[in-house]
């Protein structure tokens, strides 16, 4: 299985007409939370605007095995998510 492939057309609205817009250098991947010092994956970090519908996008996109199949942050044990959630849900209701 490859670990990432680069995108030729929009992800949004499949158009072709995408366009590099700002070259970053290559980054392993975020969030992930080191307890020994050790070789890592570095990735480009291209990013791409559609013409067509304007969304800019990263070119290079790493399949989710590599990136959550060590990711040690859940939703459930956030609770301050779970109290910003519960304060937008409540300010979307009475508005």
């Amino acid at each position: 299985m490859n670990k990432f492939y680069n995108r030729s057309e929009c992800r949004i609205c499949n158009n072709e007409d995408i366009h590099l817009v700002l070259s970053l250098r290559r980054s392993p991947l975020c969030d992930a939370y080191l307890e020994k010092r050790r070789q890592q994956e570095y990735y480009d970090l291209d990013l791409l605007f559609c013409k067509a519908c304007g969304l800019v996008q990263l070119k290079t996109v790493v399949e989710p095995e590599m990136i959550y199949s060590d990711y040690i942050y859940v939703t459930t044990s956030s609770i301050g998510l779970r109290n910003i959630s519960r304060l937008m849900l409540q300010k979307s209701i009475h508005t």
